[in-house]
């Protein structure tokens, strides 16, 4: 008995010490057309599924938000638009915390337009917090009929804005630890060979 005890005792420890940790985040996403240089006569606005939201999530987790872009032009005449532009999407975190304080987080998103080939590129930008977690925020790259835009048209695209949590932080004392399925997996096994032990035990 004290040996199966003992055994259950030292697993779930094991079990428990591997757990991560889940952090809460609150945010809000902006798009901006800088304009800076704007080489065309094409104007982006952009709009947000969530313009603010929140999620809860360890390392590897991952919250989407989808982006609608809709270029328009007062441009006429039948000749396609070409050019450049550039635009950006401005991120503002908060992360909650009763015991330490609430942290902040902030990253930009770049992007540039290339009307010529109707395509916009975005560069990855990464939200690090003064606790040490961190977000990676990340768009793929769209692309559009830029014919579209000729005679003063408009065109639509899209796609999810994703932040992955590359790291959460690890507070001494956190009351509500998220298990890892390894962890849950390994606690299982503990338990049935805790029970093993028993049934052998009283059946001898």
């Amino acid at each position: 008995m004290r040996f199966s005890l003992r055994a259950f005792v030292l697993v779930s420890a094991l079990a428990l010490s591997s757990a991560s940790f889940a952090d809460s985040f609150s945010g809000s996403a902006v798009f901006n057309d800088t304009n800076n240089p704007n080489t065309n006569d094409v104007v982006f606005t952009g709009s947000f599924a969530n313009p603010t939201f929140s999620f809860t999530g360890g390392a590897g987790f991952v919250y989407s938000n989808f982006l609608t872009i809709t270029a328009s032009t007062t441009q006429s005449g039948n000749g396609e638009i070409s050019g450049t532009d550039n635009l950006s999407i401005v991120l503002n975190f908060l992360l909650p915390d009763t015991s330490n304080g609430s942290v902040n987080g902030t990253g930009t998103i770049t992007g540039h337009t290339s009307d010529a080939d109707g395509t916009i590129t975005w560069n990855d930008a990464t939200i690090t917090f003064s606790d040490g977690s961190s977000l990676l925020a990340h768009l793929p790259n769209f692309s559009f009929d830029s014919a579209n835009l000729r005679n003063g048209g408009t065109t639509t695209i899209g796609g999810n804005l994703d932040l992955t949590v590359m790291a959460d932080r690890s507070r001494d004392g956190d009351p509500s630890p998220v298990p890892e399925p390894g962890s849950l997996a390994l606690m299982g096994t503990g338990v049935l060979a805790a029970a093993s032990a028993l049934r052998k035990r009283f059946t001898v």
